[in-house]
């Protein structure tokens, strides 16, 4: 489902999970597979959910009043 299109322009993107030890990224797809929450790569139970970058990032000009 990934890339599908919803109302308003949202796009749905895939969300990927990065392992604590060995660096390695997986998506959620990959992880429904497997009995545990795991790396697939290494076996350690640790992960971090990868945030999409943000728009926001650029400073911004706020003007005085």
């Amino acid at each position: 489902m990934a890339g599908e299109e919803l109302p308003y322009g949202i796009v749905n993107r895939p969300v990927y999970y990065k392992c604590m030890r060995c660096g390695g990224l997986m998506e959620k797809s990959e992880l429904e597979r497997l009995p545990n929450i795991m790396c697939i790569h290494c076996g350690y139970r640790i992960l971090v959910k990868v945030r999409p970058p943000s728009i926001y990032r650029q400073l911004r000009k706020v003007y005085a009043i």
